[in-house]
């Protein structure tokens, strides 16, 4: 089991809507980082067999749009016609890998039933968990960059600006978020270790802002540049640990396979 660090939510949310960047870097102060577990992996011992450990970060398809675009996090918003055609091609691509032992999803209905698009074609379950859920609005869901600027500006630049410590009303802080995007990876990575071995397969199908955080901590990279990350509807980021060492040895770091890979959306598209 490992730890995984902090990071920022910014570029686009689930309906597409563009968000500006933070205005300034709020990652963990330095002296916190290597406690937080940015700088070293604490991990299970718990090892059956052998080879390969990959894990598939996968992107929900896409929503029915709201008016103007805006903020979803908790809002329950359905796959559109679109979403349901992108959601079975995702299932048809990551069917194709070589090994998948089990699939975690978000509990909410777009990442929940995309998973389920998957499940069928590996004949699957699908293991729900809250914590993969995208950032909470409160107030805010629904909403977008110029109604807020209109509407509660002060909070909103406020948040933009510091969203480590500042919620949405009714909403969460990046913190919040961070903290329960942490535990459900820790939890999922662990649960299937422990059932099928060092080699598992182990794909997870959730929202952009905790693909992101997860993202950037595996690839060790400063979390306030997460934001940059540009992680589409439907693509695939791909991680493998090889070799049968601890996950705290730097021999078995985790390496990108692919990012963001979308190529399964061409017959869709043509």
């Amino acid at each position: 089991m490992y730890r995984l660090s902090n990071g920022w939510i910014g570029g686009r949310d689930d309906a597409g809507c563009t968000r500006p960047p933070p205005r300034a870097a709020h990652g963990l102060p330095e002296h916190e980082r290597a406690s937080s577990g940015m700088l070293r992996w604490r991990v299970s011992t718990r090892h059956v067999g052998g080879g390969v450990r990959r894990l598939f970060l996968i992107r929900h398809a896409p929503t029915e749009p709201l008016k103007r675009g805006g903020y979803i996090g908790w809002s329950d918003a359905p796959l559109g016609e679109r979403g349901m055609s992108e959601a079975r091609l995702t299932g048809e691509r990551i069917s194709k890998e070589e090994r998948i032992d089990a699939i975690h999803a978000s509990d909410l209905l777009r990442a929940r039933g995309t998973a389920e698009e998957i499940s069928r074609r590996l004949g699957l379950g699908v293991e729900r968990r809250r914590d993969f859920r995208e950032l909470g609005f409160g107030e805010w869901e629904g909403l977008a960059h110029e109604d807020l600027m209109e509407r509660d500006r002060e909070r909103y630049e406020s948040w933009l600006g510091n969203p480590e410590d500042v919620s949405p009303p009714g909403g969460e802080t990046l913190a919040e978020l961070r903290g329960r995007a942490h535990r459900g990876l820790d939890a999922a990575m662990d649960e299937a270790e422990r059932e099928f071995g060092v080699g598992v397969g182990l794909a997870i199908v959730a929202h952009g802002g905790s693909l992101r955080l997860i993202t950037c901590r595996l690839l060790g990279m400063p979390p306030e540049n997460h934001w940059r990350l540009g992680m589409d509807h439907s693509g695939i980021t791909t991680f493998e640990w090889p070799g049968e060492a601890p996950w705290e040895d730097p021999s078995s770091l985790p390496v990108l396979r692919g990012f963001n890979d979308l190529s399964h959306l061409k017959s869709d598209a043509s």
